[in-house]
C-alpha cells in the first residue's frame, strides 16, 4: 500500500529502506478495513514514514523500544497542534503493534497496598452483605484514594495524616457537591474501620470523616418547553451526516423521554418498520418498553440509515462519523446535546441528556396523565422514582398555590 500512496522516487526510496515498512504497510491496510478515508490514510502514512526515517538515524534503535522514541521525534514539531496530531497517530500505531504482539505491552506498576482491595471486597460482600452496586462504589473511591497516596509517595498507611485524607475528599473539584463528598467519606470511613480492625493503622480516621447532610431530590430538575425543544432541533444542520445522526438521537430523547444510554444502545433489530414499533430493551429498572414509532422519528432514523450511516459490522443504529465508526457512546451524545443547547441560546451549567427526559415528563403532567401512566411511559417500576418529576409539574403546582392564597383570603 505504501508504494501506491507515494509517487516520488525519493519517498519510494525511503519506503524501501525503512525497517518498519512491513509493519506500517500492515497497519495502513488495517485502517482501510476499518473504513478510514484515503486522504486520512495518506496523512497517517506520511507521519509514520517520517517517524521511521527519524528512527533510522538513531544508532541504538530497537523496535521493542519504539515508544521511548516518540517524545524525541515530537521535539522537531514547532506547533503544539502538530505535536498532538503526531502523538495520536504514532500512539495508535504503537498500540496496534502491541495488540499484535510485535512489541511488548508496558506493565503499569500498581501501588503495593492496592492488592488489599480484593480481601476488602470479600469483607464487604460476606461480612457486611452489601449490594454489588455499593461494593463497586466503595472500591472505586478506595482505589482513587490509594492512587492519591501513591502520587504523594506514601507507601504505608501508618504515614497517612488527617490533612491528607481531607485533601483527597476535595481533590479534583473546586466546589465538590455534598453528594460526592458524602460518597467519598462513606467509602473511606468503612475502609479505615476495616484497616483498624486488621491493625494496619493506629488512628481510626473514620471518626474525622463527617458526611454532609444530603436531602433526597434536593435539586429541581431543569426542563425545556415545547418551543425550546423545537429551537434545539432547528439548530441542527440536517444536510450533513453528523447532523442527520444527531437530529435522530435528540428527537428520540425528546419524544420518548429516553435516557442517553438507552438511545445509544438501540440496535437495528429494535425497530419494527412494518408494525411501526420501537423496542427499548434492558432499561435501568431491568424492564423492557415498547413505543409506537412516530412518523417524525421514523423519518429521521430512516434518513440517517439511508444517507449518513457508515456500513460496517456493528448492529447499533448510531455510529461515530469518523473511522473506525464505533457505536456512539453516552459521553458523545451528551456533548452533542451541549453543543445544540448552546446554538439555541439555552446554555446551562449542568448539561445532561436527562433535560429532555424531564421535558417529556413535564409535557405529560400538563396533559393531565396519571402518575401510573407517566411512570410506565418513562420506564419506572417504582412510583417513588416518578415522584421526583412532580417538582416540575408547574401547572398543578400553580393551581395549588392559587387555591392556597384564596383560602387565606
Amino acid at each position: 500500500m505504501l508504494e501506491s500512496i507515494f509517487k516520488s522516487q525519493k519517498k519510494l526510496e525511503i519506503v524501501r529502506k525503512s525497517s518498519l515498512r512491513e509493519h506500517i504497510n500492515e497497519y495502513l491496510v488495517h485502517l482501510e478495513s476499518l473504513g478510514y478515508r484515503k486522504m486520512t490514510i495518506k496523512r497517517y502514512a506520511c507521519i509514520l514514514l517520517s517517524f521511521a526515517e527519524f528512527l533510522e538515524t538513531q544508532e541504538t534503535y530497537h523496535i521493542r523500544e519504539l515508544a521511548r522514541w516518540i517524545d524525541p521525534f515530537l521535539q522537531f514539531s514547532q506547533k503544539q497542534y502538530y505535536r498532538r496530531a503526531k502523538l495520536c497517530i504514532i500512539g495508535s500505531f504503537v498500540r496496534h503493534l502491541q495488540n499484535n504482539g510485535v512489541i511488548p505491552v508496558p506493565v503499569v506498576a500498581e501501588p503495593d497496598f492496592s492488592k488489599a482491595l480484593c480481601e476488602y471486597e470479600t469483607f464487604l460482600r460476606e461480612q457486611l452483605n452489601l449490594a454489588d452496586q455499593s461494593i463497586a462504589c466503595a472500591k472505586f473511591h478506595c482505589l482513587k484514594f490509594l492512587h492519591h497516596l501513591d502520587a504523594l509517595g506514601i507507601k504505608s498507611f501508618r504515614n497517612v495524616k488527617p490533612n491528607i485524607v481531607q485533601q483527597f475528599i476535595q481533590n479534583g473539584y473546586e466546589n465538590p457537591s455534598r453528594s460526592l463528598i458524602g460518597c467519598r467519606s462513606w467509602a473511606l470511613r468503612k475502609y479505615f474501620s476495616y484497616l483498624k480492625s486488621l491493625g494496619e493503622i493506629q488512628t481510626d480516621f473514620s471518626k474525622i470523616l463527617v458526611t454532609p447532610r444530603v436531602y433526597q431530590h434536593q435539586r429541581c430538575p431543569r426542563f425545556l418547553t415545547a418551543e425550546e425543544i423545537q429551537a434545539v432541533l432547528s439548530s441542527i444542520d440536517r444536510r450533513t451526516s453528523i447532523g442527520k445522526r444527531d437530529y435522530a438521537m435528540i428527537l428520540l430523547l425528546s419524544t420518548y423521554g429516553l435516557r442517553g444510554g438507552e438511545v445509544v444502545k438501540l440496535e437495528l433489530e429494535d425497530i419494527e418498520w412494518r408494525t411501526d414499533i420501537i423496542h427499548v430493551r434492558g432499561r435501568k429498572a431491568g424492564n423492557n418498553s415498547v413505543y409506537p414509532l412516530t412518523a417524525a422519528v421514523g423519518e429521521s432514523i430512516l434518513s440517517y440509515l439511508k444517507k449518513a450511516r457508515p456500513s460496517n459490522r456493528h448492529r447499533h443504529i448510531f455510529l461515530s462519523y469518523k473511522a473506525p465508526h464505533n457505536p456512539v457512546n453516552r459521553a458523545a451524545l451528551t456533548q452533542a446535546v451541549s453543543k445544540y443547547l448552546n446554538r439555541a441560546g439555552l446554555a446551562t451549567d449542568r448539561v445532561s441528556t436527562h433535560i429532555f427526559r424531564y421535558s417529556c415528563a413535564q409535557r405529560l403532567f400538563e396533559d393531565d396523565f396519571s402518575m401510573k401512566v407517566i411512570a410506565d411511559y418513562l420506564g419506572h417500576r417504582d412510583l417513588r422514582s416518578t415522584r421526583r418529576y412532580m417538582k416540575i409539574d408547574v401547572k398543578h403546582l400553580r393551581e395549588v398555590a392559587m387555591n392556597s392564597s384564596e383560602d387565606m383570603l
